[in-house]
């Protein structure tokens, strides 16, 4: 209901416009004439009304350049502000994972000694090393009692693996 009530709001404006130009023309012809004269006059109308319309164009497509340039820098504010923060935070746990692998590091380091310790109490012989910076691998040699095990038995474990340092 409400387009039927717009379409005929628009068409009987249009139809009273209509008429009204034809009125005016109309009084325009009986006052000065269909001559040349008067269709000079109807141009320098016509393209004044023209330039006020092109001076208003150009006027609201520079104020809405305007508030769109400053729509964008404020969104450009806030989002550098946003990077601002995110990196900050970034960084922050970057340094958290980096002092959490130097704790790692000591507490491999720590490991590799108990397990030397341990072997040499126990009257084995024992190496370990750490490799690739995160695997403690241990290698025990000890020598049994015949028909226990084989002399000499090899025993190899990974004992901690570490996050790898950023």
């Amino acid at each position: 209901m409400n387009l039927l009530k717009a379409a005929s709001t628009v068409s009987l404006l249009t139809l009273i416009s209509r008429v009204t130009g034809l009125a005016r023309e109309q009084l325009i012809a009986a006052a000065f004439g269909a001559s040349a004269a008067t269709d000079a006059a109807k141009a320098k109308a016509e393209v004044e009304r023209a330039a006020a319309e092109l001076v208003r164009v150009r006027a609201e497509a520079a104020a809405a350049a305007k508030t769109e340039i400053e729509r964008v820098q404020a969104e450009a504010t806030r989002a550098a502000e946003r990077v601002r923060t995110e990196t900050a935070a970034v960084k922050a746990e970057v340094e958290s994972v980096r002092a959490t692998a130097a704790k790692a590091g000591d507490e491999l380091a720590r490991a590799k000694a108990a397990a030397l310790a341990y072997a040499k109490a126990s009257g084995m012989t024992a190496t370990a090393r750490i490799e690739s910076g995160k695997d403690l691998v241990v290698e025990v040699s000890a020598d049994y009692e015949p028909g226990s095990c084989a002399p000499n038995s090899t025993a190899s474990a990974s004992r901690w693996n570490r996050p790898t340092a950023i």
